[in-house]
């Protein structure tokens, strides 16, 4: 099963790739292998390497690290190379409970303003949860995941909500993949999200609120055991030492 629109937004962002600065190219490229685990925690980024890999200067490649550093997905030292972060504890229960309040919230304000055509097109995705769980396809579900929330985001017309959440979201991403590795996890999940659709349904705003909060934190708790079950931080870091895919390539398949 595809995601509803999702091949329309491929081919759109295709057609736009070519105008995107360098540096946001490099940036994406590295972001999505951290993101989905390419580059494990602790992993080394040699800024030479990547840009001899890339074909690029070593400009952008600096200006991509900053911005992961902003990110918070690598750590840099001056005299010292460029590190993947490591996925904490701490990080998870500091960035979780304020997802789910603002989620909550979205849910809520959303609510009233769903048309039928919304909750059908939500319905459609939790039915792409299942049927990607099923077939342990990690990156759709992430996909599918994300699309379903962003339209509580926008129905929720709050622009300084949907600015803010976006940045947690992207956060968040990381820990998604670890939770989408869970066959366990995403049947519950799957089941939540069918159960927030009836609630919208329902037009029961407070409940929405209650559920969706609820949810993140039941996927805060998921997400703390398996880290701690798979000990994510690298006892011996690896550095980027096989080739990289190009940076089109990458944005394009990523979509």
């Amino acid at each position: 099963m595809r995601l509803p629109t999702l091949r329309h937004k491929t081919q759109l962002a295709t057609r736009f790739l070519s105008r995107q600065p360098l540096c946001e190219q490099v940036h994406n490229v590295l972001r999505r292998m951290i993101v989905e685990g390419q580059l494990k925690p602790g992993a080394k980024i040699l800024e030479g390497r990547v840009a001899a890999i890339l074909g690029v200067s070593r400009t952008p490649v600096r200006e991509a690290l900053r911005q992961l550093e902003s990110d918070g997905l690598v750590v840099s030292r001056p005299g010292y190379s460029t590190r993947v972060t490591t996925l904490t504890v701490a990080d998870i229960e500091e960035i979780y409970p304020l997802v789910a309040v603002l989620e909550g919230l979205a849910a809520r304000l959303a609510t009233p303003r769903l048309s039928n055509a919304d909750l059908d097109y939500m319905r459609e995705l939790t039915d792409a949860l299942a049927c990607y769980a099923r077939s342990g396809k990690i990156q759709k579900l992430v996909q599918a995941d994300t699309q379903f929330h962003a339209m509580l985001h926008e129905r929720s017309q709050n622009r300084r909500l949907q600015r803010i959440v976006q940045e947690l979201r992207g956060q968040v991403e990381r820990f998604e993949y670890v939770f989408f590795s869970s066959k366990q996890a995403v049947r519950a999940s799957v089941k939540r999200h069918k159960n927030l659709v009836r609630v919208l349904k329902r037009r029961d705003a407070l409940a929405a609120q209650r559920s969706l909060a609820r949810q993140w934190d039941l996927g805060r708790r998921a997400v703390v055991s398996m880290v701690r079950e798979k000990k994510m931080a690298l006892e011996k870091p690896e550095e980027i030492s096989r080739p990289l895919p190009t940076p089109m390539k990458t944005l394009t398949a990523t979509l």
